[in-house]
């Protein structure tokens, strides 16, 4: 599965990529990703651009979101190590990032990246999060 987080913060790219780098990514997006979210971001992303949405039940009906589900959410815990300087209502999307089968994910928030990109192997599997997304591992 080619799963990939994006964070509220630079969801609108995808409705109206300003760059070449998200230009690519929604078309690889719409030909092959599949997009992970959680019912916390899914409300984030309601309240701001309809065609996000649109998007989104668009890349649903063909089986591409990889839903995480709140009690997944809820039961994970970060390695004792794990120093996060994000802000805490972001642990919650870090967490989605770390229970998605890539563990990778797109924002322009410093202290998330650092958070995500900080953070040990789960499973055999990096977590690594980009703040352009052509960075990330296809």
């Amino acid at each position: 599965m080619k799963d990939v987080f994006v964070d509220n913060c630079v969801v609108s790219n995808l409705v109206t990529p300003l760059t070449d780098h998200y230009k690519e990514f929604v078309v690889w997006l719409n030909r092959e990703g599949v997009l992970v979210v959680s019912n916390s971001l899914l409300s984030e992303y309601g309240r701001g651009n309809q065609l996000v949405l649109a998007l989104i039940g668009t890349l649903g009906k063909q089986g591409r979101i990889n839903k995480i589900s709140n009690h997944d959410i809820n039961s994970y815990r970060f390695p004792k190590k794990a120093k996060l300087l994000s802000n805490k209502k972001d642990h919650s999307h870090i967490k989605v990032i770390c229970l998605s089968e890539r563990k990778v994910g797109i924002t322009s928030d410093q202290n998330f990246l650092r958070d995500v990109n900080s953070l040990p192997k789960i499973n055999g599997v990096k977590p690594v999060c980009v703040a352009c997304p052509s960075e990330l591992p296809r």
